[in-house]
């Protein structure tokens, strides 16, 4: 019956010893999951942080890009409304030419010369008689 006692009292202290052993394994394990979790949440912060740096970097330049954009669209009307005004003076002008090329054409003609050397310088072929008529006031 001693021995049982004993054997009891060794089994007994077997069991709390390898009870012992597993909660402390148990609070390793507990410990190791809080570690790899403390720095899953790390990473996930600093994850968070690299990708608001990059939103920011790309609203920056999506705010340039609708900047410049901006710009180009205001400069392509002042072109545009630069170059419908050079194309209505440049109506004009050819119509000037025409006219101008039209007068050229009726000055040059030998009749307009001989009327305007008529009227204006009162020259007359030889052989021809020259009357000039005043007003009688």
């Amino acid at each position: 019956m001693e021995r049982d006692i004993l054997t009891e009292s060794i089994l007994s202290d077997k069991t709390t010893e390898e009870q012992r052993l597993r909660r402390e394994k148990r609070k390793e394990e507990i410990e190791k999951k809080r570690e790899n979790e403390r720095k899953a949440a790390e990473a996930a912060a600093r994850r968070s942080k690299a990708l608001k740096k990059y939103v920011a970097v790309a609203l920056v330049f999506l705010v340039l890009m609708i900047a410049l954009f901006g710009k180009l669209v205001v400069q392509i009307k002042e072109l545009n409304a630069a170059k419908a005004e050079a194309l209505d003076k440049l109506g004009e002008l050819q119509q000037q030419i025409e006219e101008l090329e039209a007068t050229l054409e009726t000055v040059s003609s030998p009749e307009y010369i001989e009327s305007q050397a008529r009227s204006q310088l009162h020259m007359i072929y030889p052989n021809e008689v020259l009357y000039v008529v005043e007003d009688g006031e």
